[in-house]
């Protein structure tokens, strides 16, 4: 078994040669593995003009595109550390995260962020290479020795924390995938998600790579655009994409056109997959949804579901890692138990956060990291995420979920969006939910709170209800509760 990246992409690249790998939809560009093989190399070339030093950091800020992963494996492969970021993030943010990370080069795709002293993405197709031994090139670097990749998580709770993912830990995440999904040579992926975060850039494009499969980069998911996903489907007869459960719902309420035949499953991740969606979804499409889990802090996959045997409701069995449940008081809890989900394994950081002292180890399980989740196993080992634990309150001595609350809000008649959180700095847990209408006279805050005691009882009855324009989100969909905090406190209502 190949161990290497760097021998695992020189192996694609002699066996695939004149295949297909990427198609960049946008750039209407198909590029062969001998092709990315090459590119890769002038990306390692202008890495050396500009001296930069094993295990040093390199921004990239860009849309997708199949520069994007070019740059990323070259970064990756001659053993520099190449940190993506979001080019829709602000000034302020972009400066935060260069502070801390202090990369020594950034490479920018011009779409936004055009001040910052940084160089153009396309510099590399200037760079010369030597077509004799560009291979030798990859295989002597020293990306599995000093590489890595380094995501800033999206910041819900508060600032985003610095994840150094190593070769090794993409190596065996992207192998599990291959494994767990059936991947080879013949399969076709579209990646519609952005590769500055994990999910798409190991499930839908690495998988590719190693496996000898093609892979179909589109811009990041937009709901006005949603014909190109049925035109990339059918011009490169697309196999699988993976998403998140918001954009699965409207692939369904946008009747998009996926029954195609070339189709075979789609991958849910990032949040949890309601039985609902998966049921409209497969009755919509005729093709299932395979729900997943994972973290940044997991490299992707933490946890993936049998493609024979779906549960709905469950994120699925362990993806070759060993994971736990445990109690407030850091017991292991037996199956059907409730408890913060804890985990350990080759894909799973082992240093913690980058240049972050804050703990996410378990006292009474060294080297397990503490994922935040709240969840549980049943008899059959699969597992279902219940929430987050710094989304939960007590109330009357009742632990309540508010993703429980939030789905329950989700089905009242008139709301668009919702999002029930915490309320900090109070000494009795206080729920808060923030809620988008459909219009202005569609509910009122006594109708709903009437309704809502009705039917989850008083104790999951918000006691706060703000009516927004729009709930802050990341690019994966997850609530930004620290913003929803600040607004709280800006109200000066605790």
């Amino acid at each position: 078994m190949v161990l290497s990246i760097n021998k695992k992409v020189l192996d694609s690249i002699l066996t695939f040669r004149n295949k297909t790998l990427f198609v960049d939809y946008t750039q209407a560009l198909e590029v062969t593995y001998e092709s990315f093989g090459q590119k890769v190399c002038k990306v390692m070339g202008v890495l050396e003009a500009y001296e930069i030093a094993e295990g040093e950091v390199v921004a990239l800020i860009a849309n997708n595109s199949v520069d994007h992963i070019v740059w990323t494996y070259g970064v990756m492969l001659y053993g520099a550390v190449v940190m993506p970021l979001n080019p829709k993030l602000s000034q302020t943010e972009i400066s935060y995260l260069t502070e801390h990370a202090n990369p020594r080069l950034i490479v920018n795709d011009g779409s936004e962020h055009r001040s910052l002293a940084s160089i153009y993405i396309k510099e590399y197709e200037n760079e010369e290479y030597s077509s004799s031994n560009y291979l030798n090139r990859i295989l002597n670097s020293n990306g599995d020795e000093h590489g890595g990749l380094l995501i800033y998580t999206s910041g819900t709770t508060g600032k985003p924390k610095g994840v150094f993912l190593n070769l090794s830990n993409i190596y065996h995440n992207t192998m599990t995938a291959i494994e767990s999904f059936n991947y080879n040579k013949e399969h076709t992926t579209l990646c519609l998600l952005p590769l500055f975060h994990t999910f798409g850039f190991i499930s839908d494009v690495s998988t590719m790579l190693f496996a000898g499969g093609s892979s179909v980069i589109m811009d990041i998911f937009d709901a006005s655009a949603v014909s190109n996903i049925t035109k990339a489907i059918k011009t490169y007869d697309v196999n699988s994409f993976s998403a998140v459960p918001l954009i699965f719902e409207l692939l369904i309420k946008l009747k998009c056109n996926l029954k195609q035949t070339s189709m075979k499953f789609c991958i849910a991740g990032a949040a949890p997959l309601s039985k609902s969606t998966s049921e409209r979804f497969f009755e919509a499409f005729q093709f299932e949804i395979i729900p997943a889990y994972g973290l940044t802090e997991t490299t992707c996959f933490c946890l993936i579901t049998p493609m024979h045997d779906i549960r709905y409701g469950s994120a699925g069995k362990a993806a070759n890692i060993a994971i736990k449940v445990i109690s407030e008081h850091d017991h292991e809890l037996p199956a059907n138990e409730i408890g913060e989900i804890i985990v350990q394994g080759p894909s799973v950081i082992t240093e913690g956060y980058f240049k972050d002292d804050r703990e996410c180890y378990s006292v009474n399980y060294p080297g397990w990291f503490k994922t935040g989740d709240l969840g549980y196993y049943d008899d059959e080992n699969y597992f279902y995420i219940t929430g987050r634990k710094k989304n939960m309150v007590i109330k009357g001595g009742e632990k309540i979920y508010l993703e429980d609350v939030d789905k329950f809000i989700s089905t009242v008649s008139g709301i668009k969006d919702n999002a029930s959180i915490r309320v900090e700095d109070t000494l009795i847990d206080k729920i808060a939910c923030f809620i988008v209408r459909e219009n202005e006279d569609t509910l009122d805050e006594h109708d709903l709170k009437k309704y809502i005691v009705e039917h989850l009882g008083k104790l999951k009855c918000p006691d706060l209800i703000f009516f927004v324009e729009e709930i802050p989100r990341t690019a994966t969909n997850k609530v930004r509760i620290a913003q929803l905090q600040d607004e709280i406190r800006s109200k000066a209502i605790l």
